[in-house]
């Protein structure tokens, strides 16, 4: 049996529905180490083939030009504009960019710049040579092309790529120019159309305004409708003429009839002289004048002559002669007044009369000027229609075509390629190279399989069976068998739930070997232990424990790596709060210090704290181990590499066998010669062999 003294290979993860192989970081790392030729050489043809692509990889060259869209508004041409500014929110610039890359400003780009024929947009057909369609000339052209709003600006960024730099800065400054020169032929060609519908407009209104404006004239002339310059009717003006002088009339009635009234009681009470109109006549003033000379003569004759005297009746006779010449005028001035209220009566109905008359005229007239209103508004909202249509083609004819966006920073000749960025991505295939080529070296070593390990030495062929005269390095140790190379610690789950695997297989016969008569005569302790750190001893030790509980058996695991315990992790169990320090202390009891395998019922005493217990603590070693032989059918103890000086050394010589755990092609063959020596120094009392393959 020969044994290499650096590992080739590491352990096959176990794989399983249970999830129990565990691939570690070392693992990797054996595996970078073991594969390291196949990486280096993936990743140099990974590096190689990148450099040769970026080689033969062409250029491009990407130029922009920046168009911001206008917020600010000609004064001028605002008034007279057909279309209204452009708004400055999101949607709006989002439709400007949708125009930029429109297909139609496309085609008007490549028809200016004679690109059909370019054979970087239309490449001929490599087997009958012919061009590609205008269609397809545009689906490349708009590849090249990206349009993009720059931040929450109203500035739109207008990119093209080309192999030819001079050539994308044109095309982009093409595409902006051809964008703004569409921009004011769309803004002219709506304003030519707005300018013919109006004219068409003007010509009907026109038609319409001469034809309302007839209709007025002839129904004024056939119902005899006549208007002052006021714009107020003939017949209303005479209407309040008449309602005025009606009014006069019924005043002057009113007055002389308290005239006439007042004369009249007067003179009736014997008083006619004292009227104010019968003082006011001349007539009457003429006889008072000479009635005042007789009244002066009588005084006078008084007191000359006696009553009787003929003086005296002659002054009395003419007395009474002016006093009936005034009763006379009295009575003349009442009838005169009952005359004028006569003739003032008279006036007022006649007046009345003429006023009824007129407001008949009126009602009629007033009918007839409903529908003439109705004809003159008709005629108004025309006119006024054709003024505002005229008013608008004369701003119309005067608007000024003006871009909604202008061109802030036109696209400069690119110096350097955007693309590929080759320094870049030469660097970045190198350690793209070395991930794939460890991915390379994780699928070998997945395919691989699982029992990868024969019985071959590395130089001469390996004997069939190991026996237990094999020569050095084993020391003439018994081999008890091998078991698959599972290095996971959830190994010992085999067991359980693949009673039928090689692993579980191998378990059950080493296992029978061990311990092939346990029950009902004692128990036997077996020290599981390797020559290097892996976690496969304690998945077997834990799968030994399962194994044995499986067929009946009182089984305990003893964990005495103080430093590293894993068999609670190989079982599915969380650590305890009390462990074998605290039994060996008498801190705690046994009882309260086992934990127990949920799965099989089978017990763990495991180190609670990761420190190592002083001498005083081991002095009690053997009385637990006496005191577990008596309790238990199989106790099995977890034992890291002896070669450490660990107080794991002290399990060994209370142990009736010990077990060295050797992975195939793996266990550097000094450390095991080194872990058997050891042993036979420490009187142990019976060593085998047990290879992991």
């Amino acid at each position: 049996m020969a044994f290499l003294d650096s590992p080739t290979r590491p352990g096959a993860p176990a794989s399983g529905e249970d999830g129990a192989g565990i691939f570690r970081f070392s693992d990797l790392l054996r595996v970078g180490a073991d594969r390291l030729a196949l990486i280096l050489t993936t990743a140099t043809v990974i590096v190689a083939a990148t450099i040769v692509a970026l080689l033969l990889w062409p250029s491009t060259y990407s130029a922009s030009t920046l168009v911001m869209l206008e917020q600010r508004v000609n004064n001028i041409a605002q008034n007279s504009s057909v279309l209204s500014s452009l708004p400055s929110d999101p949607v709006a610039v989002q439709n400007q960019i949708q125009i930029l890359t429109s297909r139609d400003l496309a085609a008007r780009v490549i028809a200016d710049l004679k690109l059909y024929t370019d054979p970087e947009f239309a490449k001929p057909n490599a087997i009958t040579g012919t061009l590609p369609s205008a269609d397809a000339v545009i689906d490349n052209f708009e590849r090249h092309l990206s349009v993009a709003a720059v931040g929450l600006s109203t500035t739109i960024q207008i990119t093209f790529k080309s192999s030819d730099a001079a050539k994308s800065a044109k095309i982009a400054n093409a595409i902006a120019q051809a964008y703004l020169a569409g921009e004011v032929s769309y803004q002219d060609e709506a304003t030519r159309q707005t300018t013919s519908w109006l004219l068409d407009r003007i010509h009907a209104l026109a038609h319409q305004v001469q034809a309302a404006e007839m209709a007025v004239q002839e129904y004024r002339a056939r119902n005899d409708i006549t208007d002052t310059e006021g714009g107020t009717s003939l017949i209303d003006q005479q209407l309040i003429a008449q309602s005025a002088a009606l009014v006069q009339a019924r005043s002057d009635l009113a007055q002389k009839e308290a005239i006439s009234s007042h004369v009249s009681s007067m003179i009736a009470a014997g008083q006619g002289a004292d009227v104010s109109q019968v003082v006011s006549s001349p007539l009457i003033i003429q006889l008072r004048t000479q009635e005042a000379d007789l009244l002066r003569q009588e005084a006078q004759f008084s007191a000359k002559y006696g009553p009787r005297h003929p003086k005296m009746i002659e002054l009395e006779s003419q007395k009474q002669n002016l006093e009936d010449k005034i009763a006379q005028e009295a009575a003349r001035i009442g009838g005169s007044a009952k005359n004028d209220v006569a003739v003032a009566r008279a006036n007022v109905g006649s007046l009345a009369a003429s006023l009824k008359a007129m407001e008949k005229n009126a009602s009629a007239d007033s009918l007839k000027r409903v529908k003439l209103k109705a004809l003159e508004a008709n005629a108004t909202s025309t006119r006024t229609m054709y003024e505002a249509f005229v008013t608008k083609l004369r701003e119309t004819q005067g608007a000024i075509g003006m871009p909604p966006a202008r061109i802030i920073s036109t696209a400069a000749v690119p110096q350097q390629p955007s693309s590929p960025k080759r320094t870049l991505i030469a660097a970045a295939s190198i350690p793209i190279g070395l991930l794939v080529g460890l991915l390379f070296a994780l699928l070998a070593e997945r395919a691989a399989p699982a029992m990868l390990y024969r019985l071959q030495p590395r130089r001469a062929p390996a004997p069939a069976v190991v026996t237990a005269a094999a020569p050095d390095p084993l020391r003439g140790t018994t081999v008890l068998g091998d078991i698959p190379d599972y290095e996971s610690l959830r190994a010992a789950d085999a067991v359980l739930d693949r009673p039928d695997d090689a692993y579980a297989r191998a378990v059950d016969a080493l296992l029978a070997r061990l311990a092939p008569h346990t029950r009902g005569k004692g128990g036997k302790v077996i020290a599981l232990t390797a020559a290097d750190r892996n976690e496969g001893r304690s998945a077997l030790a834990a799968a030994l424990a399962r194994a044995a509980a499986k067929k009946g058996l009182r089984a305990i695991v003893i964990d005495s790596d103080f430093q590293m315990p894993r068999v609670a992790q190989a079982m599915g169990l969380s650590q305890t709060d009390l462990g074998l320090q605290d039994v060996l202390s008498g801190t705690s009891p046994l009882s309260q210090s086992l934990a127990r395998d949920t799965r099989t019922g089978a017990f763990l005493l495991s180190p609670a704290r990761l420190h190592a217990p002083n001498g005083q603590f081991l002095s009690a070693l053997p009385q637990l181990i006496a005191y577990l032989k008596r309790s238990f059918d199989l106790v099995i103890v977890d034992c890291p590499s002896p070669d450490y000086a660990s107080p794991s050394r002290c399990f060994l010589p209370l142990s009736d066998a010990a077990v060295v755990l050797v992975r195939w092609q793996a266990t550097p063959r000094a450390a095991v010669s080194q872990t058997i020596d050891t042993l036979k120094a420490l009187r142990v009392p019976a060593t085998g062999v047990v290879f992991a393959r």
